[in-house]
């Protein structure tokens, strides 16, 4: 048993299911009546998982317990991360809200709520997301959206259809110009520079790619240089008003590496998206400390 399972045991006996590790990371099966009692055993335990950074969730049809809860914790101090799963349930999906544990988790959880059907017991404000925009009678209204690229349903014949969201993505660009924003992502600059990406033994680009070559046919790589354009174009930031700034992620080490914020204004050079290039470091960075985050701004 894992210093993590460990440390959940010990405050709630009998939670954990199962333990797995792959690739260096250690994911931690618990049962779904004690989600919550996991995740507060977990950030206020010797761990120090403090930093709940996504709840997502994934839908396996043929499964008993059918949708699948992933919550990714990370330890800002050790850098150490997990991931806790449970089990929701197949017919009237429900687990237990963890915003008392995180209160960040509030939306985070709405997003599976209105995307899966998935309903959080104890949930302050449980209403969906993503509900008709109305641009014409919210005329401050903006909406910034990132990362539709790879995963979701595909064709018979093979491929993601991924791509119609990415479609939708550059429609709402040409109809709302100024006021949907689109976030460069890594999964996006995967595509543009062919930085392999796989997940659960597929190589997302190249369903993403097949899926493309089923809809266009002979236009495909027309249709794909396209793309590339859109995405270059494509901000890699915002900053709000009130000072508030916004991106896919941070780059890592700005503290003893440094960072091109020039990257933000000036128009890109094939370097910067490259491995090691400031914008590559920007949407791949996974660097949570305090004097990282204290660099960069």
């Amino acid at each position: 048993m894992s210093d993590v399972s460990a440390q959940i045991e010990a405050v709630t006996p009998g939670a954990v299911v199962a333990e797995f590790t792959h690739v260096g990371e250690l994911t931690v099966e618990v049962r779904k009546e004690r989600i919550v009692e996991a995740c507060r055993a977990l950030r206020d335990g010797p761990g120090q998982f403090a930093l709940l950074s996504d709840v997502t969730c994934a839908d396996f049809p043929d499964e008993p317990g059918r949708f699948r809860m992933a919550y990714h914790l990370a330890s800002i101090q050790t850098g150490s991360r997990v991931r806790l799963r449970a089990w929701a349930g197949a017919l009237e999906p429900e687990i237990e809200s963890v915003t008392s544990v995180w209160p960040g988790a509030n939306w985070m959880e709405r997003e599976v709520f209105d995307q899966f059907g998935v309903h959080f017991a104890g949930h302050p404000d449980l209403c969906r997301i993503l509900n008709p925009l109305d641009w014409s009678g919210h005329p401050r209204r903006h909406l910034v959206m990132q990362e539709v690229c790879h995963g979701g349903p595909g064709y018979p014949q093979g491929g993601c259809m991924s791509h119609l969201l990415l479609e939708d993505v550059a429609k709402l660009k040409v109809e709302h110009p100024e006021r949907f924003h689109f976030l460069l992502s890594n999964h996006e600059l995967s595509e543009m520079t062919e930085f392999l990406i796989a997940k659960a033994n597929r190589m997302l680009n190249i369903h993403f790619r097949d899926g493309m070559r089923v809809m266009y046919g002979e236009r495909f790589e027309e249709v794909r240089q396209a793309m590339f354009a859109f995405l270059r174009a494509c901000p890699l930031a915002i900053r709000l008003a009130n000072g508030v700034f916004i991106s896919h992620s941070t780059p890592a080490e700005v503290d003893s590496l440094g960072f091109d914020v020039s990257v933000f204004e000036r128009p890109l050079e094939d370097e910067d998206l490259q491995s090691g290039g400031d914008v590559f470091r920007l949407v791949w960075g996974r660097d949570f400390r305090e004097e990282n985050a204290a660099a960069l701004c």
